[in-house]
């Protein structure tokens, strides 16, 4: 019997191939779509859990409250790492993890840059299981000049040769030796690092660890099994009002599990919700497609089943029971969807290595690893079966054989209906994607033209190593005698980034209630003239004012307006014991994201142990200024490679996110028009077929080609309207939230809600017009033969 039922299905799929390739390419893809987006959610949410105490490690963080609006911070004191190993009995070991920017390495005649070097306590690898090849942990807590790396960092200096034992020398200075190498970090971990090196080397080099005022390092602990987080948290509170001289007022201290800071880390006033806002977005954009493609499915196996009413009476009539056809049709449709499944699969092979690119990850589809994916696929698989081949399996198989053979028609007004409902849903839902997809392009668009308030073409910039920080001077020269440049400066942070931030500046008339977070940066004196950067009122800082280097500031609009002044430049201003004068304001400039808006600032002079320097280009031969660069720069520092980078690509990198969402939702929404137009076609083309008779009669009559036409395709282009009437207002409230995560954004476009409706009604006409017309243009003789 069962051989019997799958000869049968096998010859219903032959004997209609082209509603049957519509059916599996539509759900193909779909499914291909889902798998897509599912191994990459996988992969997001696993970061981190690899590790043996996963669930019971956590990084130390807390809110401080400014007047009402919190700041978040997720760096600590030097001191607490050490004082919670000792202090409080839930913690079963405390770390800290800090870099200090790149260093020269070198070992033998190889030497590199590197910036991804970490220095941590010897309680790390208690709270990190990053395996270790070989090696002794113990001598890493025994000697601050100890360092471990990472398999590929030994192969990078050592070649094939045991590196253990072997010295590493750091900026030319200090040799270190390697005492372990550990395997390489897994992509799917939120610390990244190429080589670990002691925390008490930092102590031996001149960094103060004792002091509790300044929060500058992330500190990670592991409690014990059964450890409050909370309750853990308001200790450490206590003990940081203990040691702080302000009692650590306003600040509210948590936990961040280790498995959540990939999705949730923050820092500072906004949290821009990008991680787990993208695994929403992306989960819902995938059932979406999938949603749509199964919609196709069940579409056409519904409108395909009222066909085989005569089938089913005659089977009756030879001696078939109800559950026979029952399982007959559901059979038919698991095996549809297994062949779907198949070629899904097959889809992904070919599209992973594109959709890797987009977004920016090395997916794997790999059988052993499977997991949830696995069930994902054969509950898909099963519910789509069951659900397209119920209508034909519990709906034609109550047909009665005398009803049949008297020429009773099925299939009508309410399983039009339910067609209808389904042509408008996924419509719908693929309106509702095209709307997003615009919606974030153009507040993409926003972000990226507007005005940064600093110049960001033409910039190229460099990181100042201490290797050669003596002759940044003559660096400079050199460069500023070029042609091709502009100017040249030096700052502690880019524009793109400033991160320093004090809580205790002072000025005359502030109000003692107060409670105000500053941004902090330093800068030579030709910043703002290199960076094209404007004032308000007053002036830069000058080589012609002594004073400048010690008691000057330059503050940005946002800053005046606190100060509530309508003319700062000459007021006095300080910070703690440090006080000076205000002697200018520059226009407010973004130096952190568009999600924010544009904090106080405060900008001192400092023309050594800046850490960028910064160039900016005059319009022409890019490449030929970049070598003229280049050739400079060999002639006063041979011995370090070239290392130059561009102020707008950093620009770029802050929204990431946000462009990544753009590609996937350009593709996927795609897509989804794309399986609906599918559809739309191969239910036309069934209706057509079922009306040829009636087209022949209209045309007999003396109806027109356009007139038919118009008759076949009116009732398509009415559902996709409905569907556009659903999709809007939903569109335009998601919009709105997600636009809601931004200080700056731009209206919502009328125009992207107008060009989505369009260009749905015109896949539809398309999709429908192709096969009116030809259905129109069929001599009527030969339609009414038909059957």
């Amino acid at each position: 019997m069962i051989r019997n039922y799958i000869k049968i299905a096998c010859r219903n799929l032959s004997r209609h191939k082209a509603y049957t390739l519509i059916n599996l390419t539509g759900l193909a893809v779909g499914m291909a779509a889902a798998i897509l987006i599912f191994l990459w959610v996988r992969d997001e949410l696993s970061f981190d859990r690899f590790h043996e105490f996963a669930d019971t490690t956590y990084r130390v963080e807390f809110d401080q409250d400014y007047s009402g609006r919190l700041f978040h911070v997720t760096v600590e004191p030097w001191p607490m790492a050490p004082a919670l190993d000792l202090e409080l009995p839930e913690v079963a070991a405390a770390s800290r993890y800090t870099s200090v920017g790149d260093v020269l390495a070198r070992a033998g005649d190889r030497s590199f840059y590197e910036n991804r070097i970490r220095y941590v306590d010897p309680a790390f690898f208690e709270i990190f299981t990053f395996p270790l090849i070989s090696g002794d942990l113990g001598a890493f807590g025994r000697n601050p000049k100890s360092v471990i790396m990472t398999r590929s960092q030994a192969e990078k200096y050592f070649g094939k040769q045991d590196p253990v034992g072997k010295s590493l020398t750091i900026n030319n200075r200090d040799d270190f030796t390697v005492v372990g190498v550990m395997e390489d970090v897994p992509p799917h971990s939120s610390l990244r690092f190429d080589m670990l090196i002691p925390v008490e080397f930092l102590a031996d080099s001149g960094i103060d660890m004792t002091r509790w005022s300044y929060n500058t390092v992330p500190t990670y602990v592991r409690l014990h099994p059964g450890g409050d987080p909370r309750a853990v948290a308001e200790k450490i509170r206590a003990m940081v009002a203990r040691n702080q001289d302000d009692g650590a007022e306003g600040q509210t201290y948590s936990l961040m599990p280790l498995t959540r800071i990939h999705l949730h880390a923050h820092f500072g006033f906004v949290h821009s919700g990008g991680g787990d806002q993208a695994v929403v977005i992306f989960s819902v954009v995938a059932l979406f497609v999938l949603l749509i493609a199964s919609v196709n499915f069940m579409n056409l196996s519904t409108a395909r089943a009222s066909t085989r009413a005569m089938e089913v009476g005659l089977r009756k009539l030879v001696g078939a029971r109800r559950g026979h056809l029952i399982r007959q049709f559901y059979g038919e449709s698991m095996l549809q969807t297994a062949i779907a499944l198949a070629g899904s699969l097959l889809l992904v092979r070919l599209l992973l290595p594109v959709f890797n690119a987009l977004v920016d990850k090395q997916l794997a589809l790999s059988w052993h690893r499977m997991g949830g994916l696995g069930l994902a696929l054969l509950g898909i698989t099963i519910l789509t079966g069951l659900v397209s081949g119920s209508y034909p399996a519990l709906f034609l198989s109550a047909f009665q054989p005398a009803s049949v053979f008297k020429g009773a028609r099925y299939g009508g007004a309410r399983g039009a209906g339910f067609r209808r409902a389904l042509v408008v849903l996924q419509f719908a839902l693929s309106v509702l994607l095209m709307i997003g997809t615009g919606i974030v392009s153009h507040q993409l668009d926003f972000l990226m033209n507007r005005d940064p308030g600093y110049a960001l073409d033409q910039v190229v910039y460099f990181p100042i190593r201490n290797a050669y920080r003596d002759r940044l001077p003559a660096l400079e020269a050199a460069w500023e005698r070029l042609p091709t440049v502009a100017g040249v400066t030096s700052a502690v942070y880019l524009p793109t980034g400033i991160h320093s931030n004090t809580d205790n500046a002072v000025w005359e008339g502030r109000a003692p209630d107060l409670s105000l977070s500053t941004h902090l940066t330093w800068v030579d004196y030709d910043f703002f003239s290199t960076l094209n950067m404007k004032f308000v009122e007053g002036r830069p800082f000058s080589p012609e004012m002594a004073t400048d280097g010690e008691s000057a500031f330059v503050i940005n609009e946002e800053m005046r307006r606190i100060m509530g002044k309508g003319s700062a430049a000459g007021a006095r201003f300080g910070f703690g014991e440090m006080t000076g004068t205000v002697i200018g304001v520059v226009r407010n400039f973004h130096f952190e994201s568009l999600r924010a808006r544009v904090q106080p600032l405060v900008i001192q002079l400092q023309t050594e142990n800046n850490r960028w320097a910064m160039v900016r280009l005059r319009p022409g031969n890019l490449a030929g200024s970049i070598e003229d660069l280049e050739a400079a720069w060999r002639g006063i520092v041979p011995e370090a490679p070239f290392d130059y980078r561009f102020l707008d690509h950093e620009f770029e990198v802050m929204y990431r996110s946000e462009a990544r969402m753009r590609g996937v939702l350009r593709a996927f929404s795609g897509l989804a028009v794309m399986i609906a137009c599918l559809g739309l076609f191969g239910l036309a083309s069934y209706l057509v077929d079922r009306r040829r008779k009636e087209i022949g009669i209209r045309k007999t009559l003396g109806s027109s080609s356009r007139e038919v036409v118009g008759l076949l395709t009116r009732q398509f282009l009415r559902w996709v309207l409905a569907a556009n009437v659903i999709a809007w207002p939903l569109a335009w409230g998601l919009s709105r939230s997600w636009l809601g995560d931004f200080a700056y954004r731009a209206s919502l476009p009328l125009g992207v809600f107008i060009m989505a409706g369009g260009l749905s009604l015109l896949v539809a006409l398309l999709a429908v017009g192709w096969r009116a017309v030809r259905a129109a243009a069929t001599d009527p003789a030969d339609a009414l033969r038909y059957e």
